[in-house]
């Protein structure tokens, strides 16, 4: 039973629920650019010191380089940089409810491209899904969605998500061509850092060469960098494109429904903010949404599910 990948993905979720107040820390002391470049480059260096030969012993066809080049300037450099750029221009609650729409995204490319069934009950369980998400995010009388004020870092972040999205349809496509999570994971992101590290030094950052000194001050930030770095986006990636290889797409953004509920938890811990009014009630209808778009085909669907054809080997990664 593949459920079990399912809940690794959500435990995915939680740290990367925890990555959004970290960064919201971070943009009050460093750029967009800089935070991206932290979160690409140390990123980038683990995932390709971990790459072994073995891993790149099949033939990189020009489908597959023009795949995972995309991956890494759409789903990586593209992705994180309009997130951060988003975080400067809206609200938090109005993010968590536009990552609500990823989903919906996904299960309509995966239809389109990756053959992958979209029917009533998905539509129906992931509509009441976003609705426990505005729930669980914001206070209903504190929506401030359609505020013209944010509506800049709202498109922004509309767009990340159909970045995020592409990503994610990318790896599964690529996956059902033999390759694993470890080349998904590390040549996107390699990619993503290279042309990242040249726009710095290009147009923005003349000290980009100082890459490992400017903006760290002290442990704390360390400490928040290193996370986002090293754990949400190496470890997370990395864990992502692994769940792909065995979930199909849609069942893998459900997951995604889970970060606000983990977020409000966390900002409750560790920020002592109050909850929303309508919280557990909107934990419920996530639950519940999930529930309804993946049980009743659960079983069939995952044994549609092929790992790559060398199985969880070498290229498995």
């Amino acid at each position: 039973m593949k459920i079990t990948w399912f809940f690794l993905g959500a435990l995915l979720n939680a740290i990367w629920a925890m990555s959004y107040p970290l960064s919201k820390q971070l943009l009050s002391e460093l750029s967009v650019s800089e935070v991206t470049a932290w979160r690409l480059v140390p990123s980038a260096i683990l995932l390709m010191l971990t790459l072994k030969k073995a891993h790149l012993s099949k033939k990189i066809e020009w489908l597959d380089l023009l795949g995972i080049t995309s991956m890494g300037l759409v789903g990586c450099l593209a992705a994180m940089g309009l997130q951060f750029l988003a975080t400067q221009h809206t609200l938090s609650s109005n993010i968590a409810l536009l990552v609500a729409l990823e989903p919906p995204i996904v299960a309509v490319m995966a239809a389109l491209f990756a053959g992958e069934s979209i029917t009533l009950r998905v539509i129906l369980g992931i509509m009441v899904a976003i609705s426990g998400v505005a729930l669980v995010s914001v206070n209903l009388d504190q929506v401030e969605l359609f505020n013209k004020e944010y509506l800049l870092g709202n498109c922004v972040m509309l767009a990340a998500d159909f970045c995020y999205a592409y990503y994610t349809l990318s790896g599964k496509l690529l996956s059902r061509r033999g390759w694993g999570a470890s080349v998904l994971t590390s040549l996107p992101m390699a990619i993503a850092a290279v042309f990242w590290l040249i726009g710095m030094s290009l147009f923005s950052e003349p000290h980009v060469g100082r890459l490992g000194f400017f903006g760290i001050h002290d442990l704390k930030t360390f400490g928040q960098v290193f996370w986002i770095s090293i754990v949400a986006t190496a470890g997370g990636y990395f864990a992502w494109n692994f769940l792909i290889i065995r979930l199909n797409a849609r069942t893998l953004s459900l997951t995604l429904y889970l970060q606000p509920i983990f977020g409000g938890i966390f900002a409750k811990w560790i920020f002592k903010e109050n909850l929303p009014a309508l919280f557990w009630p909107g934990l419920f209808l996530v639950v519940s949404g999930v529930w309804l778009s993946e049980y009743p085909s659960r079983k069939t669907e995952f044994q549609k599910v092929q790992l790559p054809p060398d199985g969880p080997g070498e290229n498995a990664g």
